[in-house]
């Protein structure tokens, strides 16, 4: 009597998915390169966002792991930096797809763009904007003036002779 299922008679012959033959142990062999390639890669995508993170919420160029949380803007910057990005990147992308058509020359300006940006705002884009919003409210001087140009305060009970009478 035959025990199986379909009623067929089961040989050692169509096991061949179970067989161990020269094309998985390749294929094995393939893939302890292909693992230790993903490991690195994985490391420089690690890299690469900690030093975007830095830039982006901190200001400073550096690998050190660190989380938006830990920025001194609060949580308004955690979630404006990707939108402000994104609205700066997108319009232009788009834009610079249909002028240049042909190949890459759109990635290529959006390149430039961007080494133009790290060449000219080396400190970051939130930075440099709050300067220059400080230079406009205060018309170019300094917001506090140096100390050689501030007038002495003589301080109440104090007999000592002041700034300009040591001089």
């Amino acid at each position: 009597m035959n025990d199986d299922k379909h009623g067929d008679d089961v040989h050692v012959d169509n096991l061949r998915d179970f067989r161990t033959n020269r094309r998985v142990i390749l294929l094995s062999i393939m893939a302890i390169p292909i693992g230790a390639l993903s490991a690195v890669v994985a490391k420089v995508l690690i890299w690469l966002i900690a030093i975007i993170t830095n830039i982006s919420f901190f200001a400073r160029v550096s690998s050190a792991p660190v989380t938006p949380q830990q920025s001194h803007f609060g949580w308004y910057l955690i979630i404006a930096v990707p939108v402000i990005g994104a609205l700066i990147i997108e319009p232009g992308q788009l834009y610079l797809t249909i002028k240049y058509t042909n190949g890459y020359l759109s990635e290529i300006l959006l390149g430039v763009l961007f080494l133009l940006i790290v060449l000219f705002m080396p400190r970051g884009l939130v930075p440099t904007a709050s300067e220059w919003i400080k230079r406009a409210r205060t018309r170019g001087r300094p917001v506090v003036p140096p100390a050689s140009q501030r007038p002495a305060v003589p301080q109440p009970g104090n007999d000592a002779p002041t700034r300009e009478a040591r001089t």
